[in-house]
């Protein structure tokens, strides 16, 4: 949600004119190698640091994802080593409980990136 805030004048601005802003790109693309150039030409108005923080904020969210991809997976490692244990019953609800939990965050959390 955060990365979309900070994208969303670039988004206004693209929706407006999507036609104009590719023309934009391109006629400065053949002038110029930079970026900024062609970030500014395509998307008047919008500064560098609009870019920076939603790439920032994304990089983020992804690191965040890969955590929990990891905390899910170890949630399934001690499930296994739950069942082969022999842990009772109460046990192994408790550990499925937390294991579906884990799975089901980063499975949200795919969908909302």
């Amino acid at each position: 949600a955060w990365v979309s805030r900070t994208l969303s004048p670039v988004y206004e601005r693209l929706r407006g004119d999507p036609l104009g802003s590719a023309q934009h790109w391109q006629t400065v693309a053949q002038a110029s190698e930079s970026w900024r150039a062609r970030l500014d030409a395509a998307v008047p108005g919008v500064g560098l640091e609009t870019y920076q923080t939603a790439g920032t904020g994304a990089v983020i969210c992804l690191g965040l994802e890969l955590l929990g991809g990891l905390w899910a997976l170890v949630g399934a490692i001690e499930m296994l080593v739950a069942v082969s244990m022999g842990c009772s019953g109460t046990v192994m609800i408790v550990c499925a409980i937390f294991a579906s939990m884990r799975f089901l965050v980063l499975a949200a959390g795919l969908l909302l990136f």
